[in-house]
């Protein structure tokens, strides 16, 4: 690990910007698969699931051209494959009014697929943790850098994030892929109760799971953010019940094995005039243990100008 060579400070870059490449792998299998809760995901133990074609194959789009297309975030395979692999009637745990609406078809695709792209890693950023983070998914997600596992996420449609830092190849185009499972799920938006109606509820297996609308596919917006070992996280500001006081919440992380020491600078000041300080707090030789740390700090600006409706 170099972290002295690492350049300082925190570096972000939007995955959303360029197409991604998308294709279904039909031949995967998905329907027994254990499922895991966040709580339970342990990478290390987890199955690899390559794809079908294998890697190489995949990547170079090798005997399936025909199948890949190339996307703009946010997609869903549906957007892009309706009816190409399934066109069929719907049944009452897709779509509410399935036994007398026959003329509509289901034509979602219900398996594996597999969304990549290249991804650049500058030199200067090893010493760095490198996360990726994705506002959300549907419905399993398997994220691979590299052909490893670094990242596992079952929540449909909310936010996550994965550590890439001991995948990652530096000064290189790395490959990062999505391993995409959609098993299926509502194509209505039912604002009532289904059960009531003896509407059976959503299986994938043994699992049951809430109910969710139909689609695979990745949300808008995935981020690589490099980060210092050491960083803060949030920035928290509470009010009281004196409305020109409030205190300063500071979460910070370090993620190395032994404490570091270091100095911490708060400024507060009108937006857009970072030369007016209004109030500052410097604490200097701050011992930070491994972990989350969190500092809070109490501060009273007598001059603030209070928000109201007509000065936001």
């Amino acid at each position: 690990m170099k972290v002295n060579k690492a350049k300082k400070g925190r570096f972000v870059v939007d995955l959303s910007n360029d197409p991604w490449y998308l294709w279904c792998d039909r031949k995967a299998s998905w329907e027994d698969d254990p499922l895991y809760l966040p709580g339970e995901i342990d990478l290390r133990s987890l199955p690899v699931n390559p794809p079908t074609v294998g890697w190489k194959r995949m990547f170079n789009q090798e005997g399936i051209k025909e199948e890949v297309k190339k996307v703009n975030l946010p997609a869903t395979v549906e957007e892009h494959f309706w009816g190409k692999y399934e066109n069929r009637k719907y049944n009452q745990e897709e779509y509410f009014f399935a036994h007398d609406d026959p003329e509509v078809k289901n034509g979602i695709y219900r398996g594996v697929s597999w969304w990549w792209r290249k991804v650049y890693i500058p030199e200067e950023w090893e010493g760095k943790k490198l996360w990726i983070k994705f506002p959300g998914a549907r419905l399993r997600a398997e994220v691979y850098l590299n052909e490893q596992l670094v990242g596992y996420d079952i929540i449909a449609e909310t936010p996550f994030e994965v550590d890439i830092t001991d995948a990652a190849r530096y000064g290189e185009e790395n490959y990062l892929a999505v391993r995409i499972t959609n098993p299926g799920g509502r194509l209505d938006w039912p604002d009532f109760s289904l059960s009531d109606f003896g509407v059976p509820p959503f299986n994938w297996g043994k699992y049951e799971l809430p109910l969710s609308h139909g689609f695979g596919g990745l949300d808008a917006g995935i981020k690589l953010i490099a980060i210092d070992f050491v960083w803060i996280e949030d920035i928290f500001v509470k009010n009281k019940p004196q409305i020109k006081d409030i205190t300063v919440q500071i979460t910070l992380y370090n993620t190395l094995k032994e404490k570091v020491k270091g100095n911490l600078s708060i400024s507060i000041f009108p937006k857009g005039h970072p030369q007016d300080i209004k109030w500052n707090h410097a604490a200097s030789g701050v011992n930070l243990k491994p972990g989350e740390i969190v500092l809070s700090y109490p501060a009273s600006l007598p001059d603030a100008k209070l928000w109201d409706l007509e000065n936001p």
